[in-house]
């Protein structure tokens, strides 16, 4: 199963880690596995205040996925810049090559692997269209992983 932790409940110390123990071995008891875990989303914010706490929340969510057993959780890249528009895509490829960096001390930590995702964005024209983000590209995908060259980044 996905655990998917994009509420407050389960990215802040709500519960403490004995909560996520014992979900496992519940789930287990049922003959389930939680196989992958989604962090919150977005990973960033045009504050740097903000973007600071939801750092804070995939790494409480890095920790409560291993709890569960989870050896992938799924980290959104930043991606708070209109990707389109003038150089965000080298600018956000920088930001992006820090903040996966900055994860790096958690995974070993908790024994978890980040998996990268492809996303998008709307194109706020009046209709709503969706385009293509960071990684949304497999040239650039790639990119990501041959910079970032480490064995917990998946």
């Amino acid at each position: 199963m996905d655990f998917s932790i994009f509420t407050d409940e389960h990215c802040t110390d709500v519960h403490d880690i004995d909560y996520y123990r014992e979900l496992r071995k519940y789930a287990e008891d049922k003959g389930l596995v939680f196989n992958q875990s989604h962090a919150p989303y977005p990973s960033s914010a045009i504050s740097e205040e903000e973007t600071e706490e939801r750092f804070r929340k995939i790494v409480t969510a890095m920790r409560n996925s291993s709890c569960l057993g989870v050896k992938n959780i799924i980290v959104h890249p930043m991606q708070h810049l209109t990707y389109a528009e003038g150089d965000n895509a080298e600018r956000l490829f920088e930001m992006n090559m820090e903040f996966y960096r900055r994860l790096i001390p958690y995974c070993k930590e908790y024994g978890i692997h980040v998996a990268l995702e492809n996303v998008w964005q709307y194109q706020k024209d009046g209709w709503n269209k969706i385009f293509f983000s960071t990684c949304a590209e497999s040239d650039e995908f790639m990119r990501y992983f041959d910079t970032l060259d480490n064995e917990w980044l998946v």
